[in-house]
Order: C-alpha cells, then structure tokens, then sequence
C-alpha cells in the first residue's frame, strides 16, 4: 500500500490532457492495478486478494470507493507475459475522489481483516509484484438495462495521434456507440466502457481504452447480424473501416476474466 500513497503525492502535481472533464462530480475514475504473481504462488494471490476484501468493503460501505474487482489475463498467457493479474478500483468524483480514497487510509486497516487471513495481507509483497498502476478516466459506457453481470472483458488498448482526441472520440460515441447498443440489447454483450488514461498523462504507446463486456465465452466477439446495416444504412463498409481506423492505431488487445469482486 506504499505505492498507492506515493501515487497519489505524484496526483498532487501532475494535470489532466485537455479531453478529461476533470471538474465532472460524476464522473468515474478506475485505479488499475497490473499484477505479475511471483512463481508457485497463484492460489495464496489469489487468497490474499480475497483477504483484503474486507478492507474494500469498508471503503465501499463508506462510500471511498463504488467497486472493487480482480480479473485473471487469460491472454496473452506465458512464462514471458509482463503481468497476469489485474485489480480494478473504482471512485466517483474525479480528484475529489481520489482525495477521498487517500484520506481514508489508516495503519488500523489490519483491524478490518479477519485475524485468520491476516498474515495473507502482511505478506502481499510475498505473492505478487506490483508491476504498473494506471488511472482512467470514464468517456462514455453502455450497458444493459437489467444490470446482468458480466464474466469475460475484452480490452482494447489504443494510440490516439496528438491533437486528434475529438475525432476518435466522435467515432467511438457517435459511429460505434450505437451498434454496441445493439449488441447489447440483443443479448450478445452485457456493456461497453470508453476510458482516456488520466494517469500517466503522456504515454509512449496508448492513451485510451476500450472494454467489451460478456457474460459467457460463447458470445465473446460475437455481434448481431446487420447491426452495421440497420444502425447506418447509407454507409459501406469501405467508408466505416476509414471512419474507424484513421482515428487511431490498435496496440493490443487482452482478454480479462473476472474472478472476484465486491
């Protein structure tokens, strides 16, 4: 938990790029955490995860944060892979929540887990590396109407060219956005999240990212037949595919599966 103070002393001083609505009160932040479990110790990562859970829900109950989730990468998988683990935590009020999430820290936070799972927490360091911490800043999202949860995330990882955000951001929200919608409503995707980094501010190789949520791996990259016909009947698929992939470049793509969360 040292990185996360040190983190947010770095918040203090750095500012937002310009497509950021930093002053939104409403607005969704995530902490992600990119972790690399040391070998052999998978399984007590994985416990230690779910010891500090009981911290998490404090902070929810509290309203610190609004969710906490760990994810297992499934792919890129390897002896070689920089992480394999992530942890996703997530604050509303843009700075005005991470204050918050900051202030709430106390060397009591030991009190809050139960003492049978203690040692797992005071000896995180002993399971996993912390590899990178990235804060993203929500853009746009849809989801489905009856809240179903979701099992497999597809994240997209994109370079958008300086100065260009505008139009990347119009393509995703005005072009794409609607046959997300549909997929949705059709029960092939449970949700879609458009997220700019916030944190590092400058990015040598992506600055947004997108994630496509599932709720089981049959529909993972499945879309409903004619979407792209029914949403934009006057466009060819020429047109949409320049539409598309001159507002940005892929970098990579991950495959997230979700393995707990509050």
């Amino acid at each position: 938990m040292k990185t996360v103070k040190v983190l947010f002393t770095l918040i203090a001083f750095m500012a937002l790029t310009s497509y950021l609505s930093a002053q939104d009160n409403d607005q969704t932040w995530y902490i992600v955490d990119y972790m690399k479990t040391k070998p052999g110790m998978t399984d007590q990562y994985i416990e230690c995860e779910k010891a500090w859970k009981s911290i998490h829900a404090d902070r929810l109950k509290k309203g610190v944060i609004v969710n906490w989730e760990l994810f297992a990468v499934n792919f890129p998988a390897g002896a070689n892979t920089e992480y394999n683990f992530v942890t996703v935590t997530s604050v509303k009020g843009g700075w005005k929540g991470f204050g918050k999430l900051y202030n709430s820290w106390s060397n009591d936070y030991i009190k809050l887990v139960p003492k049978e799972k203690t040692a797992l927490v005071q000896n995180t360091e002993n399971y996993r590396e912390l590899v990178k911490t990235e804060v993203l800043a929500v853009q746009d999202a849809a989801f489905n109407k009856d809240n179903k949860p979701f099992k497999y995330c597809m994240v997209n990882y994109f370079d958008v060219p300086e100065g260009h955000w505008d139009e990347y951001y119009n393509m995703e929200t005005k072009l794409v956005k609607p046959v997300h919608q549909m997929d949705i409503d059709s029960g092939k995707r449970i949700g879609w999240i458009l997220n700019g980094i916030a944190i590092p501010s400058a990015h040598d190789t992506y600055n947004a990212i997108t994630v496509d949520l599932y709720d089981s791996w049959d529909n993972v990259g499945a879309s409903t037949e004619g979407a792209w016909k029914t949403i934009h009947p006057d466009m060819s698929e020429e047109y949409i595919a320049r539409q598309i992939e001159g507002t940005r470049k892929m970098v990579k793509r991950e495959m997230w599966e979700l393995v707990d969360s509050l």
